[in-house]
């Protein structure tokens, strides 16, 4: 489970990366497609780790952010798309 919750922060590391630089392959609809997908599996991969540990803080805090990245990335595009 620990490889698995390293190569999802690295996923999430790069989705923050393509964010910053407003890729348009993470705007497309499978990019928000895969981006959902990937904070269900980080929820999911959450409650899966058993011990109290700083992979289980850093995956929660990780889905939380990516969260937010989603809420953010929507409330602009309603914006952008409302002005004429």
């Amino acid at each position: 489970m620990k490889g698995f919750v390293f190569v999802l922060l690295l996923l999430y590391t790069s989705i923050t990366i393509l964010w910053i630089v407003n890729s348009p392959l993470l705007h497309s609809l499978w990019g928000i497609m895969i981006w959902i997908i990937l904070i269900v599996i980080g929820f999911i991969a959450y409650y899966q780790i058993t011990k109290n540990s700083i992979l289980k803080l850093l995956i929660l805090y990780s889905c939380y952010f990516m969260v937010f990245l989603v809420c953010v990335t929507g409330i602009i595009h309603v914006a952008v798309s409302s002005m004429p």
